[in-house]
Order: structure tokens, then C-alpha cells, then sequence
């Protein structure tokens, strides 16, 4: 058996595992996968396929190594670009921590191909219910609410998905803060949406818009 193969029935494994989400994000009303749910399943099948994942980290580019123990020549690397995380009430390494963790289970879902299709229908469903109250940041436009329907996740250039990273680290800070709860109920649906669906304007304007009610 190849690395390919063993890649190949790993994840045909992982899908079978019946993997539970224990992550929450409370503001936009889903569930997610936290590092803790799948790491240990991913190395119990790693080690029965003859397999191992490393992960490395530089200052541009975090690295997840697929290697076939059989053969440790043969490998398949998974990358993602590094990003910067400035939480509240964090010194300098917890902030680091924070980063290396986020980007090392994405790497992970990334290799083992480990989906949370549901969570876009989630938010667009989210944003259609605030804009039928009249409180989304379009009130009662239908228009508007087709076009969430229709909407579907960016696919962004390496540099794209620096930047996403880098915008949703800095959400994740005002979320923490409580700016959300002091705030225009509509940036709340916005950044929400934005974020599940890549849209990196969008979430530039937000972010934007959010420093200016520090």
C-alpha cells in the first residue's frame, strides 16, 4: 500500500468514526470541531495504516507532513499560511499558542478531509430569520434574502486565506470583548455571514467598522 492509498483509507476511517462536535460559537449559533474531538481518533488510524502526521511551523507557512512509516520517503505535505492572533488579555506565547492551535486543526481537517458543510446553511438560515424580523442588515428585502440562499463559500488564493485568518482571529477578539452585545444587532448578522462564507471585503468593512466603537 502507497502513501496515497493509506491517506485514502484514513479518511475513508475518520468518516466512519462518527466524530462529535464540542466546539460552540455562540454568536453566530453553531456547532464546530475542536482539535480535541478528532486528533485522537486521527492517530489511532494512523497508527493502523502505518502512518504519522507532523506538523511544523515557520513565520510564513505552517506545515502538516502525512509520512508512511513503512517508507518515511514517501509523504504528502499539507500547508496553510500563518497568521497573527492579538486576544484579549493574552501575552505574546498565548497569543502564539492560540494561532499554532487554530491553524493546526484546520491543517488536520484540511488532510484527513474532515467537512462542516452544515455550518454555511446555518448562518445564511440565521441571516434569513433576522432579515424576515426586520433585523437583519437588509430589514424585509426579499432580493436580499435570495441572494443568501444562493450563496456559497469563497474559494480564496493563498493570500486570500492569510488574510481570512488573520480578519477571523480579530473577530474572535471582539466577540470575546462583548462589542457585540453593544452594538447594531446587523453587524452581528453580517460578520457572521462574511465569515462562513470567505467573503474577505466584507469582513475588512466589519472590522472596520467594529475599531470605530471600541
Amino acid at each position: 500500500m502507497n502513501v496515497y492509498e493509506k491517506l485514502n483509507l484514513a479518511r475513508v476511517k475518520i468518516q466512519t468514526s462518527n466524530l462529535k462536535k464540542s466546539g460552540k460559537n455562540n454568536y453566530a449559533g453553531y456547532d464546530y470541531y475542536e482539535l480535541a474531538d478528532f486528533l485522537p481518533t486521527c492517530n489511532e488510524i494512523c497508527s493502523e495504516v502505518k502512518a504519522t502526521c507532523v506538523v511544523t511551523y515557520d513565520n510564513d507557512i505552517a506545515m502538516l507532513t502525512f509520512i508512511d512509516c513503512e517508507k518515511p520517503d514517501d509523504k504528502i505535505v499539507f500547508t496553510s499560511p500563518m497568521s497573527k492572533a492579538s486576544l484579549k488579555g493574552c501575552h505574546d506565547v498565548q497569543n502564539l499558542g492560540a494561532v499554532e492551535t487554530y491553524i493546526k486543526r484546520y491543517l488536520y481537517q484540511h488532510c484527513f478531509e474532515i467537512v462542516e458543510a452544515d455550518v454555511v446553511d446555518r448562518v445564511m438560515n440565521s441571516n434569513q430569520s433576522s432579515n424576515n424580523n426586520g433585523n437583519g442588515y437588509n430589514g424585509n428585502n426579499n432580493k436580499q434574502n435570495k441572494s443568501n440562499q444562493q450563496s456559497t463559500v469563497k474559494s480564496l488564493t493563498p493570500q486570500e486565506e492569510c488574510k481570512y485568518q488573520e480578519l477571523c482571529v480579530k473577530l474572535e477578539e471582539y466577540v470575546n470583548s462583548g462589542l457585540f452585545d453593544k452594538v447594531d444587532k446587523s453587524y452581528l448578522d453580517k460578520a457572521k455571514y462574511y465569515e462562513q462564507t470567505k467573503d474577505v471585503n466584507g469582513l475588512e468593512k466589519v472590522i472596520a467598522w467594529l475599531k470605530t466603537q471600541q
